[in-house]
């Protein structure tokens, strides 16, 4: 997973979107584990996509419960104005 975080990072991503329910939990669960062994400094959201769907279609993140998140995620969306 660490070569993950920091491929993303070199990259510019914002966030991981995963299509895997399960991937979404292990990415936003064991993130902080990940970055402390591996020296990674910054952290990026991970939305489950049908978490980003509920957005775009007006729920609001208590609603799909993305205020639940281990990693910071309404920071994101409300950086680029989706809440």
């Amino acid at each position: 997973m660490s070569q993950i975080i920091k491929d993303a990072l070199a990259r510019g991503a914002n966030c991981f979107v995963t299509t895997c329910p399960m991937c979404q939990m292990n990415m936003d669960t064991y993130q902080d584990a990940v970055c402390e062994r591996y020296g990674i400094r910054k952290k990026l959201p991970v939305f489950f996509i049908t978490e980003l769907l509920g957005i775009a279609m007006g729920f609001t993140p208590q609603e799909i419960q993305i205020d639940r998140h281990f990693v910071d995620s309404l920071g994101l969306l409300k950086e680029l104005n989706l809440i």
